[in-house]
């Protein structure tokens, strides 16, 4: 009796010597970020890059988590929702060699929430912005000719020129959206 007793006192004091603490480290608007979000985040950029990240990343990391927490609200806020048929076939073409590899589920799933909420944010500002996504053909005609680009490249010149401006739209429509959220970092 008195060895279960030693036993069971053992595997209690073990348990809770092993028991990781869960602290709130971001909290947006009524979301949280967990210290146990950042650690799979952590764990999956690791298994992703095959190496340790040090420290000093960690800030790096949680204010991307922030970033797409804020993105994440506001794809919500319209109702912009995402089959994950095509998310999944996305993350395929991205990672071909996701199949044959030895990929944690951690991973995976970091991989294919992080090419979701880039997609779903893509759809949001191409709605709220496409009129302003018009590539003036003149001006695309006069690169062609200043930079003796082939006709046939217009329409990968017009695609890289919306890109440009997509970038633009993006970082000012999240700066203006996120300055009107409750964002808080804890330490």
């Amino acid at each position: 009796m008195k060895n279960i007793i030693k036993v069971l006192f053992f595997l209690l004091y073990f348990k809770d010597s092993m028991a990781i603490e869960i602290r709130t480290l971001a909290v947006i608007n009524d979301e949280s970020i967990s210290s146990y979000d950042l650690e799979k985040s952590i764990k999956a950029l690791e298994e992703m890059s095959q190496k340790k990240i040090e420290k000093q990343k960690y800030s790096l990391i949680l204010d991307n988590l922030i970033s797409n927490k804020i993105k994440s609200i506001e794809i919500n806020k319209n109702k912009i929702n995402i089959d994950n048929k095509i998310i999944n076939k996305q993350l395929y073409e991205k990672y071909p060699s996701i199949n044959k590899a030895k990929i944690s589920k951690n991973l995976k799933d970091y991989l294919f929430n992080d090419i979701k909420i880039n997609y779903a944010w893509n759809i949001l500002l191409n709605r709220k912005f496409s009129n302003q996504l018009a590539v003036n053909t003149n001006e695309i005609r006069e690169i062609l000719k200043t930079r003796n680009i082939p006709d046939d490249k217009k329409d990968d010149l017009i695609t890289i020129e919306k890109n440009k401006k997509l970038v633009i739209i993006s970082k000012i429509y999240f700066n203006k959206i996120s300055s009107g959220m409750y964002v808080e970092k804890f330490k």
